[in-house]
């Protein structure tokens, strides 16, 4: 049986956050107030809740005060209870304070950890952003006849010889301190009866763990050319392969998927930039759209790509954008094969894909990644 590194090209790939990133833990991990975190005086307190069982023991306090404030959802009394009434000292049973100005209300919503608690950036999601960079990439190279359904199957293969087996991307690990909590807000549109207009939806700051921009980790990037060239010579009969898969794996693949990557990255920015610059009239639309024309040289850069990823990307940063030449024809004509609900009308409504996920004082979209090989 072949080696690993016999049938494999592997490169070490250096991640750089460009704009705030989440990847999110499963729902159960949401951080709660009163039992994973306490907010006061500008500071987030995250701890840990034996941290602070041992701390009220220590006070000789029944623990059935304690509980029962839970279990009330007597949240800001529970804090006022151990913080002034007891004087628990916060810092002592925090494993970590962040500065956060504003109250963040009851919930955070961390980045995603791994069995020692730490974030990482999971292969599998990096490698999802990949499957849609090179599914429209052959989408727009061979502009195939198929029907939606079997647009999937034609250009990446059927799932036990798709293209993304010959794709293996690993795990980046980081630290605490790579993160931070941020509020997340929503620029959206709104229709005053005579048209769409940008706003920012009112009441949705949600606060949310993000790994921090200028953020460095690393990943490993394994290509199987070997593999692939080595069952092409074994076998004559194509359907050993996937049809599509010498576009991606050249005798450069490492050059070809970053240039693939680049191409598809400044398409789409200059997308959400036309998006921006049509409806402008939300307040810091200017410093949005500029944040998102700094991100356009990022695309030029030798041996390195910019990828968008993960939580924020929002519909038009996966793989269903193939079907629309840009970002504004469903506001006025809306998805009829993607139907959402819509709190407005209280019923499931064609999408409209109008909002944006935008983080920091200094608006940003989410989700940049700057990759070098």
């Amino acid at each position: 049986m072949p080696d690993f590194e016999s049938i494999n090209l592997s490169r070490e790939v250096r991640a750089e956050i460009i704009t705030p990133v989440h990847v999110g833990a499963a729902s159960e991990k949401i951080l709660r107030r009163g039992t994973d975190f306490f907010w006061e005086n500008g500071k987030l307190f995250l701890f840990d809740f034996s941290n602070l069982l041992k701390a009220v023991r220590a006070k000789n306090v029944p623990l059935g005060t304690l509980t029962n404030h839970l279990a009330s959802n007597k949240i800001r009394e529970l804090e006022t209870y151990l913080f002034k009434t007891l004087q628990v000292d916060l810092e002592s049973v925090s494993y970590r304070i962040i500065n956060f100005s504003d109250d963040p209300g009851n919930e955070i919503r961390p980045m995603i950890r791994n069995g020692a608690g730490l974030p990482y950036l999971p292969g599998s999601s990096v490698k999802g952003a990949l499957r849609s960079v090179i599914f429209n990439y052959l989408y727009n190279e061979i502009n195939p006849k198929v029907n939606d359904k079997g647009m999937e199957k034609f250009l990446l293969g059927d799932y036990d010889k798709s293209i993304m087996r010959y794709v293996r991307v690993g795990d980046a690990h980081l630290q605490n301190e790579d993160t931070d909590v941020w509020y997340v807000n929503l620029f959206n549109l709104k229709n005053d009866g005579k048209q769409w207009k940008s706003t920012w939806k009112k009441g949705f700051n949600l606060p949310i763990e993000l790994l921090k921009p200028e953020t460095t980790t690393a990943f490993r990037l394994n290509l199987a050319k070997p593999l692939a060239d080595n069952l092409a010579n074994k076998y004559r009969k194509s359907d050993k392969l996937p049809q599509n898969l010498s576009r991606i794996l050249t005798d450069s693949p490492f050059d070809n998927l970053c240039n693939i990557i680049n191409d598809y990255t400044r398409l789409h920015i200059n997308k959400e930039l036309d998006f921006l610059k049509k409806y402008d009239q939300a307040p810091d639309s200017g410093l949005l759209i500029e944040n998102m024309e700094n991100l356009l040289p990022l695309t030029n850069e030798p041996n390195t790509c910019l990828l968008r990823m993960a939580f924020g990307s929002g519909f038009h940063g996966i793989t269903g954008d193939w079907r629309f030449q840009d970002h504004l024809n469903t506001i006025h004509n809306p998805d009829e094969k993607n139907w959402m609900y819509s709190p407005t009308a209280r019923k499931k409504e064609p999408a409209r894909y109008k909002s944006r996920k935008v983080t920091g004082a200094n608006p940003t979209l989410m989700g940049f990644i700057k990759l070098t090989f």
